[in-house]
Protein backbone atom coordinates (compact mmCIF):
# COMPACT_ATOMS: atom_id res chain seq x y z
CA UNK A 1 0.00 0.00 0.00
CA UNK A 2 2.70 2.61 -0.16
CA UNK A 3 2.23 3.45 -3.51
CA UNK A 4 -1.83 4.43 -3.02
CA UNK A 5 -0.74 7.82 -1.24
CA UNK A 6 1.27 9.13 -3.82
CA UNK A 7 -0.71 7.54 -6.67
CA UNK A 8 -3.76 9.00 -5.13
CA UNK A 9 -2.53 12.36 -4.69
CA UNK A 10 -1.00 13.04 -7.77
CA UNK A 11 -4.26 12.43 -10.22
CA UNK A 12 -6.52 14.53 -7.12
CA UNK A 13 -4.28 17.73 -7.73
CA UNK A 14 -3.77 17.55 -11.18
CA UNK A 15 -8.09 16.91 -11.64
CA UNK A 16 -8.32 20.12 -9.26
CA UNK A 17 -6.23 22.04 -11.77
CA UNK A 18 -7.64 20.97 -14.78
CA UNK A 19 -11.41 21.44 -13.23
CA UNK A 20 -10.80 24.61 -12.24
CA UNK A 21 -9.19 25.91 -15.81
CA UNK A 22 -11.89 24.34 -17.34
CA UNK A 23 -14.84 26.06 -15.41
CA UNK A 24 -13.26 29.26 -16.25
CA UNK A 25 -11.63 29.27 -19.69
CA UNK A 26 -14.16 28.97 -22.52
CA UNK A 27 -14.03 25.98 -24.97
CA UNK A 28 -15.31 28.48 -27.66
CA UNK A 29 -12.21 29.58 -29.55
CA UNK A 30 -13.83 33.04 -30.25
CA UNK A 31 -14.79 34.13 -26.61
CA UNK A 32 -10.96 32.80 -25.97
CA UNK A 33 -10.24 36.48 -24.10
CA UNK A 34 -13.53 37.49 -22.64
CA UNK A 35 -12.97 36.14 -19.48
CA UNK A 36 -9.25 37.47 -19.10
CA UNK A 37 -11.73 40.84 -18.59
CA UNK A 38 -13.51 40.00 -15.34
CA UNK A 39 -11.35 40.16 -12.98
CA UNK A 40 -13.30 36.99 -10.61
CA UNK A 41 -12.42 34.84 -13.49
CA UNK A 42 -8.54 35.72 -13.48
CA UNK A 43 -8.59 35.61 -9.69
CA UNK A 44 -10.05 31.97 -9.97
CA UNK A 45 -7.32 31.18 -12.47
CA UNK A 46 -4.62 32.32 -10.47
CA UNK A 47 -5.12 29.71 -7.97
CA UNK A 48 -4.53 27.08 -10.43
CA UNK A 49 -0.73 27.56 -11.02
CA UNK A 50 -0.18 27.92 -7.09
CA UNK A 51 -1.34 23.85 -6.99
CA UNK A 52 1.24 23.61 -9.61
CA UNK A 53 4.18 22.81 -7.31
CA UNK A 54 2.34 20.89 -4.99
CA UNK A 55 1.54 18.32 -8.38
CA UNK A 56 5.73 18.21 -8.92
CA UNK A 57 6.04 17.18 -5.19
CA UNK A 58 3.69 14.10 -5.52
CA UNK A 59 4.73 13.13 -9.21
CA UNK A 60 8.24 13.29 -7.24
CA UNK A 61 6.71 11.07 -4.23
CA UNK A 62 5.25 8.65 -7.15
CA UNK A 63 8.00 8.03 -8.88
CA UNK A 64 10.39 7.55 -5.51
CA UNK A 65 7.35 5.42 -4.64
CA UNK A 66 7.73 3.35 -7.66
CA UNK A 67 11.10 3.30 -7.71
CA UNK A 68 11.17 1.57 -3.98
CA UNK A 69 8.72 -0.94 -5.15
CA UNK A 70 11.02 -2.26 -7.88
CA UNK A 71 13.75 -2.27 -5.30
CA UNK A 72 17.14 -4.04 -6.18
CA UNK A 73 15.93 -5.96 -9.90
CA UNK A 74 15.90 -2.29 -11.03
CA UNK A 75 18.24 -1.91 -14.22
CA UNK A 76 20.58 1.45 -13.75
CA UNK A 77 19.80 2.16 -17.40
CA UNK A 78 16.21 2.03 -15.93
CA UNK A 79 16.72 4.40 -13.05
CA UNK A 80 18.18 6.75 -15.45
CA UNK A 81 15.87 6.96 -17.91
CA UNK A 82 13.04 7.34 -15.22
CA UNK A 83 14.49 9.76 -13.14
CA UNK A 84 15.94 11.97 -15.94
CA UNK A 85 12.29 11.80 -18.13
CA UNK A 86 10.31 12.63 -14.66
CA UNK A 87 12.57 15.98 -13.57
CA UNK A 88 12.41 17.00 -17.68
CA UNK A 89 8.28 16.62 -16.78
CA UNK A 90 8.72 18.52 -13.43
CA UNK A 91 10.53 20.84 -15.44
CA UNK A 92 8.12 21.58 -18.43
CA UNK A 93 5.04 21.93 -15.49
CA UNK A 94 7.08 24.21 -13.22
CA UNK A 95 7.73 26.55 -17.04
CA UNK A 96 4.41 26.41 -18.41
CA UNK A 97 2.98 26.90 -15.23
CA UNK A 98 4.95 29.98 -14.65
CA UNK A 99 4.71 31.00 -18.56
CA UNK A 100 0.76 30.90 -17.90
CA UNK A 101 0.97 32.69 -14.23
CA UNK A 102 2.64 35.41 -15.90
CA UNK A 103 0.10 35.91 -18.73
CA UNK A 104 -2.67 36.04 -16.59
CA UNK A 105 -0.88 38.37 -14.06
CA UNK A 106 0.40 40.92 -17.18
CA UNK A 107 -3.43 40.91 -18.63
CA UNK A 108 -4.45 41.86 -14.94
CA UNK A 109 -2.20 44.70 -14.90
CA UNK A 110 -3.83 45.80 -18.32
CA UNK A 111 -7.09 45.01 -16.93
CA UNK A 112 -8.16 42.30 -19.35
CA UNK A 113 -6.28 43.81 -22.37
CA UNK A 114 -2.47 42.81 -22.94
CA UNK A 115 -0.22 44.69 -25.23
CA UNK A 116 -0.24 42.90 -28.28
CA UNK A 117 3.29 41.38 -27.84
CA UNK A 118 1.91 39.48 -24.91
CA UNK A 119 -0.90 38.42 -26.84
CA UNK A 120 1.18 36.52 -29.51
CA UNK A 121 3.83 35.22 -27.13
CA UNK A 122 0.46 33.27 -25.67
CA UNK A 123 -0.49 32.70 -28.96
CA UNK A 124 3.21 31.47 -29.86
CA UNK A 125 3.13 28.46 -27.08
CA UNK A 126 0.55 26.25 -29.33
CA UNK A 127 3.28 26.59 -32.12
CA UNK A 128 5.70 24.93 -30.65
CA UNK A 129 6.03 21.20 -31.36
CA UNK A 130 8.23 18.77 -30.69
CA UNK A 131 6.96 16.76 -33.06
CA UNK A 132 8.96 16.70 -36.26
CA UNK A 133 6.70 17.89 -39.38
CA UNK A 134 6.97 17.97 -43.07
CA UNK A 135 8.49 21.29 -42.79
CA UNK A 136 11.30 20.00 -39.99
CA UNK A 137 11.07 21.26 -36.69
CA UNK A 138 9.18 24.10 -37.26
CA UNK A 139 5.35 24.62 -37.83
CA UNK A 140 4.39 24.62 -41.86
CA UNK A 141 3.24 28.16 -42.76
Amino acid sequence: MPLAWPGLSLPSCSGLIVVLLRKVVPADPHAAGAWLTKAGSRREIQFAPGLVPFCGIFFLWFMGAARSRIGETEDKFLATVFLGSGLLFIAMLFVFSALFGALIGVAGLHHGNPPLDIRQLGRQRHSISPIPTPCGWRPCS
